[in-house]
């Protein structure tokens, strides 16, 4: 459950490559056929909106089968814990990131808040301390 809401987290990716291509096949036409960019909502704007509402919905799915995952089911792996540092680093820098005069916060921003703050809170549950850890001559150094 956890790896699958990681690999749904990939899907804005293509949401953005969407928004991409379709504009960018939008402006052409429009150039191409001498058009100055009009207001009106074409095809093209539909088919974009369409993938970004797809690509935001399956990320979400993804972000509550990764919270399931870490409080109802418990489940502890170093991946998982080096995700939720990634992804709560990356959803802050994003949502701090000044546009126009003005911070631009979205939905992700309370999950990244929450899987940062759950990493760092319980660190020693993804990585548990072993027996060479705490051996202190291990090393370089010679024991008495």
């Amino acid at each position: 459950m956890a790896k699958l809401g990681a690999w749904l987290q990939v899907i804005p990716a293509l949401e953005i490559a969407a928004k991409v291509v379709g504009l960018t096949q939008e402006l052409a036409a429009r150039h191409t056929l001498g058009l100055a960019p009009s207001t009106r909502f074409t095809a093209i704007d539909k088919y974009v909106y369409t993938c970004t509402t797809v690509a935001m919905l399956t990320a979400m799915v993804g972000l509550v089968l990764i919270t399931i995952a870490l409080t109802a089911c418990r489940f502890r792996a170093k991946w998982l814990f080096e995700f939720l540092r990634f992804y709560g680093v990356l959803i802050l820098g994003l949502n701090l990131v000044v546009e126009f005069g003005r911070f631009r916060i979205n939905q992700y921003l309370p999950f990244g808040l929450f899987f940062l703050i759950y990493a760092l809170v319980k660190k020693d549950e993804f990585l548990p301390v072993t027996l060479e850890d705490n051996d202190p001559f291990n090393g370089d150094e010679a024991g008495p």
